[in-house]
């Protein structure tokens, strides 16, 4: 419908928890049981995957309607010129994603390791503050939608990218929590 941002924003906020449960399996399950407690996830990506092949036949079969649909529209030279607009803005958006994946594994990777020298936490404790860390990130995709549909996209991306550097730059002088 009209509300693009929200539909969005739930489709990424389940692949960002995804991300932000891996530190607390890493807490609870991992550390504990070492690597023999990497077998139980071999389950669910099992499930994953059947679940998967599910939705690829389901999604091959839309677009073979949808193909049928457009055979009788032909091409035109606007057609051609949104192309070319639309390979820019994936350009930019595939950017846009791997600066974001690498300032978040880069804070990630470097805050577990800090808070464990500074603070002389465990591998288990440094990990529940990544997982806090990427969860808010979960949370921030998922709000960012609905605001979206309400300021623009252009200014909720800008934002999302000027609002949290104040805060990466003061973190390695925040005490512990």
């Amino acid at each position: 419908g009209p509300r693009r941002g929200l539909s969005q924003s739930i489709f990424q906020v389940g692949g960002n928890t995804g991300q932000a449960l891996a530190p607390l399996i890493t807490a609870l399950i991992l550390v504990p049981l070492g690597q023999f407690g990497a077998i139980w996830f071999t389950v669910i990506a099992g499930l994953a995957v059947c679940f998967l092949l599910y939705i690829a036949k389901w999604y091959q079969t839309q677009l073979h309607g949808m193909v049928r649909q457009k055979q009788g529209l032909g091409n035109s030279q606007r057609d051609s010129r949104m192309s070319t607009a639309i390979k820019w803005a994936i350009i930019i958006l595939v950017f846009l994603v791997f600066a974001r994946s690498c300032y978040i594994s880069a804070i990630s990777n470097f805050d577990a390791f800090y808070v464990m020298d500074t603070y002389h936490l465990s591998i288990a404790q440094a990990q529940i503050y990544i997982f806090i860390f990427l969860l808010m990130g979960a949370a921030g995709t998922f709000f960012g939608g609905p605001l979206a549909d309400r300021f623009g996209k252009r200014t909720v991306i800008l934002l999302s990218f000027i609002i949290p550097e104040p805060h990466a730059l003061a973190l390695p002088y925040v005490g512990e929590i």
